[in-house]
């Protein structure tokens, strides 16, 4: 007889502050129409992956409208753990002890960042596919590739810009080897690796497409996010 398959309990967490600094009130800043935090909730519910979808706030206009597009805000983040400067991986832990203290119990968590209008469900599903044939010793993180080799750039010294890596500004880009970096959509966490203290510096990667995800810092990603957003749908 075929051995059944645990389920896997998941719980995505929306880190979402009110005091944003360069972009006043930005997770729950209209996007097309809606609070830009309604996206990865929306695509969230979408996959039926998930047994909760918790937005992290210590404000109640983000509990409120995180609330009305179908997520749970059980409780406020403390004012201790909503300043600019707190790694998200204790935001994250204190979702998880307090949920458990309540008597939920889970084995997967999702880091998804809240001004994230470009995620789609057929993303999310297909990063946990990819998650779960790795031996899940690192978490995933969603990924784009750089556009150039890094080793092309520059660093601006006064009214110069020096290259960085003489070696290899002018080397054929098919000669170096690709390079990546965290477009700020997702992360995967086991329970184990999100309760230890340990670093990860290693990470499976979910390659994002070109279009398919920006980090908005800034009204000018704002901007850009908003025009794919329009051109891919």
């Amino acid at each position: 007889m075929k051995k059944l398959e645990k389920k896997i309990k998941r719980l995505a967490i929306i880190p979402a502050r009110f005091g944003s600094i360069r972009i006043k009130r930005k997770n729950i800043k209209l996007f097309n129409g809606k609070p830009i935090i309604s996206y990865p909730i929306i695509e969230l519910k979408k996959t039926k992956l998930f047994k909760k979808i918790f937005v992290s706030t210590e404000n109640n206009s983000i509990k409120k409208i995180s609330e009305k597009y179908g997520a749970s805000v059980d409780f406020l983040r403390s004012k201790k753990l909503s300043k600019d400067k707190v790694p998200l991986n204790l935001v994250l832990k204190n979702v998880l002890i307090n949920l458990e203290k309540r008597g939920e119990s889970y084995d997967e968590i999702w880091l998804v960042y809240a001004c994230n209008p470009l995620l789609k469900k057929n993303d999310i599903i297909q990063a946990k596919n990819k998650f779960e044939k790795t031996s899940k010793n690192y978490p995933m993180m969603s990924m784009k590739e750089f556009e150039v080799p890094i080793e092309w750039s520059f660093e601006k010294k006064g009214n110069k810009y020096y290259s960085l890596n003489k070696k290899y500004l002018f080397k054929d880009s098919k000669k170096i080897k690709k390079k990546y970096y965290d477009c700020a959509s997702f992360v995967i966490y086991t329970k184990k690796q999100l309760l230890t203290n340990k670093n990860y510096f290693n990470f499976y990667a979910y390659v994002m497409q070109k279009h398919s995800a920006i980090d908005i810092d800034t009204e000018s990603d704002w901007q850009y996010a908003l025009k794919l957003y329009k051109f891919k749908n």
